[in-house]
């Protein structure tokens, strides 16, 4: 079974600390690696916001609340 705080994809929804975070895209580096993760919080309208993955899994850490897992 796929973990959204170690393997997004877009439509996941994360929470943590009383920010919730969902994937709207992912980037691959040309060996088809998950380089970044396309992030907006679904709650407002600011523009997405991109981070690396290993900062993505640090935020995501084993705390976080998975909200919605997305199709993969």
């Amino acid at each position: 079974m796929r973990d959204p705080r170690k393997h997004p994809v877009p439509g996941d929804v994360i929470s943590r600390f009383g920010t919730t975070r969902e994937v709207t895209g992912i980037k691959h580096n040309s060996r088809g690696t998950v380089t970044h993760v396309v992030y907006s919080h679904p709650s407002t309208d600011t523009p997405a916001k991109e981070a690396t993955i290993s900062s993505w899994r640090a935020w995501a850490k084993q705390d976080a609340m998975v909200v919605r897992e997305g199709a993969a």
